[in-house]
């Protein structure tokens, strides 16, 4: 423990804990009745009486190598450090082991640590080895790293986050997978379609704007006038604004209908929102629905395990929520099978693939 308790400054726009969770009672390890309950106040627990323990130490080692050969001299230097007392991370295990990681990523097999030898010590090299170091590149965001850089940036506020999260999440602009979210087909066209038009995708726009709603909950900014302005450069983007889709033709067929009047004659109608039609972005390979700014997030791979699939094909799949019998894809093992494609809400929209013994005749999903 330090020997005086230790107090912290919060950020102007910080957003304080609520009194309802925080410990009353330190001595008090554990609460609640079910599991989920106890992880949670052990949580809380751990992270309020760790703010309150001494910082950990650590002993840090640089080794300096010179090497002399003719007339030029080599110098070799390594820094490492090894944790003497751990503090505050012995109470938040979990930190540590990401430390830890981070370090192995960053410093090789040793982990960062070099021995500590007498100064002016001679050293005789036995061997010599040369290691092939590339640049890693950055690490995927989870949803932790992903919150602490919407932090570090100033967009934002902890009330705010856990609705950031699940509104790109559920509209189809991220995927989380077993340790990183990824970026989605929908989200990188998002993204596309918005740079360089929007203002509110820069970092700036948003910090600066997430500042006066701050001003404003404590008075100092008048809400008409910062929103009129937000809407008025929002007004003025939207009027500059020219889309020029690439949509999805249909084959051609007999029977006419009804057509949209903001789409070419037999664009594909998207079988998710029923009012937009399919595009396929230039470069990308898949179709969407252009009407992913009213939230539609439907999408269609070009290419399925490996097989190109037709325009004709994905109208079936898109117009019956099933193509026929397809061959020609590959498995992950390098394999070729053979299978129905399903797309249509009980598959959730996804595409899914249906095996049968033989090729069955195509119906309708709808």
């Amino acid at each position: 423990m330090p020997p005086k308790p230790r107090t912290w400054k919060s950020k102007d726009s910080a957003q304080e804990a609520h009194e309802a969770i925080r410990p009353t009672n330190l001595e008090e390890r554990t609460a609640g009745e079910e599991d989920d309950q106890k992880k949670l106040y052990a949580l809380i627990w751990n992270r309020a009486v760790a703010c309150q323990l001494a910082e950990a130490q650590f002993s840090v080692n640089t080794l300096r190598l010179e090497a002399q050969q003719g007339s030029q001299t080599f110098v070799f230097r390594s820094t490492g450090r090894t944790l003497t007392a751990p503090g505050w991370k012995s109470l938040t295990p979990e930190d540590t082991a990401e430390e830890a990681d981070d370090a192995s990523d960053s410093q090789g097999e040793d982990n960062g640590k070099v021995p500590s030898l007498p100064l002016g010590m001679t050293l005789h090299s036995t061997s010599t080895r040369l290691l092939n170091r590339q640049t890693k590149p950055p690490n995927g965001y989870t949803q932790a790293s992903l919150i602490k850089r919407l932090e570090k940036e100033g967009i934002g506020r902890p009330s705010t986050y856990p609705s950031i999260l699940k509104n790109i999440l559920v509209r189809g602009y991220l995927a989380e997978g077993k340790k990183t979210l990824t970026a989605t087909d929908l989200g990188k066209l998002l993204i596309d379609s918005l740079t360089g038009k929007f203002r509110f995708v820069e970092y700036d726009y948003t910090r600066e704007l997430e500042q006066e709603l701050d001003n404003i909950a404590s008075g100092k900014a008048a809400y008409l006038t910062v929103v009129s302005a937000v809407d008025q450069q929002l007004q003025t983007e939207l009027g500059q604004l020219h889309i020029a889709p690439q949509f999805l033709p249909a084959a051609p067929r007999v029977s006419g209908g009804a057509t949209s009047a903001s789409a070419p004659e037999g664009a594909i109608p998207c079988p998710k929102c029923k009012a937009g039609h399919l595009r396929r972005p230039t470069g990308k390979d898949f179709y969407g629905c252009d009407q992913y700014r009213a939230g539609c997030t439907f999408s269609v791979n070009v290419t399925i395990a490996k097989k190109k699939l037709a325009d004709k094909q994905i109208e079936t799949l898109c117009r019956k929520g099933a193509t026929g019998f397809i061959q020609g894809f590959i498995n992950k093992q390098g394999k070729p099978f053979g299978a129905i494609l399903l797309c249509s809400e009980a598959t959730g929209w996804r595409t899914k693939f249906e095996f049968a013994d033989k090729p069955p005749e195509p119906k309708s999903y709808f």
